[in-house]
């Protein structure tokens, strides 16, 4: 398997390491790439985005989110955040922890903060063989 990319249209991207942990997640994950959605900021658990992606998967894998931890909103919601800063607290319900960002947390981090104070921007994600 190739790596997973993140793109973001305005500067950053990073790669997504798959959790074994939580195979429902990452093999629906896998089956919508390529993928382009609009990258939000919210504060549901603390400094995350996220985008709209549904996965129909039940939840699988819950742990409490930390920088760099990609998740799956199984509810209603059907998103995945990512979780950029140390401002992080236990999700309300859990998500299903699947990957983690490989790489630069500051860089992360800036993302997340330019998403806070600008809004929204697309993501790109894609399998790079």
């Amino acid at each position: 398997m190739g790596k997973i990319l993140l793109i973001f249209e305005k500067g950053g991207t990073f790669e997504l390491v798959l959790n074994e942990k939580a195979p429902k997640t990452c093999k629906a994950f896998l089956e919508h790439l390529p993928y382009e959605a609009d990258v939000l900021q919210a504060r549901f658990s603390g400094t995350e985005c996220f985008f709209r992606m549904p996965l129909g998967v039940e939840p699988e894998n819950i742990v409490d989110p930390k920088t760099g931890y990609v998740a799956f909103n199984s509810d209603n919601e059907q998103a995945i955040c990512i979780y950029y800063d140390s401002n992080i607290r236990p999700a309300d319900p859990p998500y299903n922890f699947f990957a983690t960002i490989k790489g630069d947390y500051c860089k992360l981090k800036e993302v997340g903060l330019r998403i806070w104070r600008e809004g929204s921007e697309k993501v790109k994600i894609s399998m790079e063989s």
